[in-house]
């Protein structure tokens, strides 16, 4: 799975290519916990956060209903 660390922005929602197989991440260097997933049929945002020891990823809102602003 790989991952890029960039502020998630219009354009770079719109112009990042998704990936053949699997999903990328494009955390937000700024706003911990913040990505966008993008699978090759579809992109998320979503909210990472540590639970009793545990990764919890919850979605926010699909792009490009929902946007960075």
């Amino acid at each position: 799975m790989p991952v890029l660390k960039t502020r998630p922005t219009k354009r770079v929602c719109e112009s990042t290519e998704a990936p053949a197989t699997g999903s990328l991440f494009l955390r937000d260097g700024e706003l911990p916990g913040f990505a966008l997933r993008i699978w090759p049929t579809r992109r998320t945002f979503i909210l990472e956060r540590r639970v009793h020891g545990q990764v919890r990823r919850i979605t926010i809102g699909e792009f490009p209903a929902w946007t960075v602003e």
